[in-house]
């Protein structure tokens, strides 16, 4: 009977521990870099702070604690939240259609983090707004570099392109961005094939 006991108080405390630690209740968004005080960074499907005073990653389903006192806070946490706000102000400004605000907004981000595709894509679309085509071009540029596959890029490199004269190539991003789903590329590509 007393096996039974602490059989099921192991298990009634790792079911309360696995719920204290659950990353789905930790944030709004998604950590995938977890930063530590002697300079590796290890790649997550997910970071979040739990249980204890410890930080957890799961990778491919296996879950590893890290003791807080050797992550990097600001770099695991704090920053990632800080480039995810202002990517969502330059969205917000872009749809405002507040050309200088979106790429002020884009811009503070990639002085956080210099790798986001998103804010290089966002100032992108932004400063093609504007017609500073050779600026859109080169951020679609970085943006793709970073993901290859981020269909939003191609279109926006597209609609530069376009902007600029260079319909053959505008044409080819809007089909590519179309194939890949985006369906503002299906559009674009529909308006520019009309006789």
């Amino acid at each position: 009977m007393d096996t039974i006991k602490r059989s099921t108080k192991w298990l009634v405390l790792l079911i309360v521990f696995l719920v204290l630690a659950s990353p789905a209740a930790a944030q709004d968004f998604v950590v995938k870099d977890l930063h530590l005080k002697n300079g590796l960074v290890t790649q997550c499907d997910c970071v979040w702070k739990g249980l204890g005073d410890f930080v957890w990653c799961n990778q491919d389903g296996n879950v590893k604690g890290y003791p807080a006192s050797e992550v990097d806070m600001k770099k695991t946490f704090d920053i990632p939240l800080q480039v995810a706000r202002l990517v969502d102000q330059s969205l917000d400004r872009f749809e405002d259609r507040d050309w200088d605000a979106a790429i002020s907004a884009a811009t503070a981000a990639l002085s956080l983090d210099p790798a986001n595709e998103v804010a290089y894509t966002n100032r992108a679309g932004a400063y093609a707004q504007k017609g500073l085509v050779k600026e859109a071009i080169d951020d679609c540029d970085k943006a793709l570099n970073i993901n290859p596959y981020y269909s939003l890029a191609y279109n926006n490199r597209g609609f530069a392109m376009e902007r600029a004269g260079q319909l053959p190539q505008a044409l080819a991003d809007y089909d590519r961005s179309c194939r890949m789903g985006n369906e503002l590329a299906c559009r674009n590509l529909d308006r520019i094939n009309l006789p």
